[in-house]
């Protein structure tokens, strides 16, 4: 089926026949073939590198890519929301795990049941010094204050989302991708917000614009762990509980996590178990889960 593209109007491409002064029809049939076959390629084991995919590009990473470009080059884009409006102003963005957690906590993220090896050395720490030392703290929290980036551009915004510019990157700028949880924090907010990148555009000017999804809801950072007998094993990760309103609560886990009718032990909130249910967004680092 070819993709139908009018270069004189906004829409995105689509199945269906578009007026307009200038439309073009586009053959997608052998791409769309070439795609199909290095997914189940991907799902059979088989390595990116292996299907030309590139020496850099990782799983899962590069699967969740080829499924977006599957449904935008031969399925149709995505209609845009037609409420969106201009936007002024620049928000702070954090992207990482580790950055994350520190800009929605306040705090580094720690393993809630310190091991054997730490307790011992905060014992010596306070014989010798009276109180136990924050110089790894101190570390971790300078690094996540270096993640926040300040300098993204709002263009424009809608309800559920933001169009953001970057004029200038450097070493030290953070790195997105396509699919990556982040957080932001808008002008004037008293504190961030989760979201997720939907698309990345470089202008000819070098300067980079993202399209971001953002999470609707009060959020709350959690330590999450498989439960059983083997779990004491397994190290605690970071995660939150999404709360949009009473009748709605989502997690959102590491990507991997999910797992119908799993159970996860949870640190930090009232709750101290989750069993997942089904899931409902799934990016390059995070799930988006609903739980039972």
């Amino acid at each position: 089926m070819p993709i139908n593209v009018e270069l004189d109007s906004a829409l995105p491409p689509s199945p269906f026949p578009i007026k307009g002064n200038a439309p073009r029809f586009l053959d997608t049939g052998e791409l769309a073939k070439s795609i199909k076959t290095r997914l189940a390629a991907l799902a059979e084991g088989r390595s990116p590198a292996e299907l030309q995919l590139g020496e850099d590009c990782s799983q899962p990473a590069c699967e969740h890519m080829l499924q977006r470009l599957y449904q935008r080059w031969c399925k149709g884009g995505m209609q845009r929301p037609t409420d969106r409006r201009a936007g002024s102003g620049k928000v702070e963005l954090a992207a990482g795990s580790d950055a994350i957690w520190f800009q929605i906590t306040g705090n580094p993220f720690k393993q809630p049941r310190a091991d054997v090896a730490m307790l011992r050395r905060e014992r010596e720490e306070i014989a010798t010094f009276g109180r136990v030392s924050e110089r790894h703290d101190t570390q971790m929290v300078e690094v996540g204050r270096m993640r926040a980036e300040p300098d993204w551009e709002i263009i424009n915004e809608a309800p559920g989302g933001l169009r953001l510019l970057r004029a200038t990157m450097n070493a030290d700028s953070v790195r997105v991708g396509v699919g990556q949880l982040i957080a932001v924090r808008k002008p004037g907010a008293s504190g961030f917000a989760l979201g997720s990148v939907r698309w990345l555009m470089l202008d000819e000017d070098g300067r980079l614009h993202a399209g971001v999804h953002l999470l609707a809801g009060t959020i709350q950072g959690i330590a999450i762990r498989n439960a059983g007998i083997n779990a004491t094993k397994d190290p605690w990760r970071p995660a939150y509980v999404l709360t949009a309103d009473a009748a709605s609560t989502q997690l959102i886990l590491p990507a991997g996590t999910f797992k119908p009718g799993r159970v996860l032990d949870v640190e930090g909130g009232s709750v101290k178990q989750f069993k997942l249910a089904s899931q409902i967004e799934r990016g390059d680092d995070f799930e988006r889960v609903a739980i039972g």
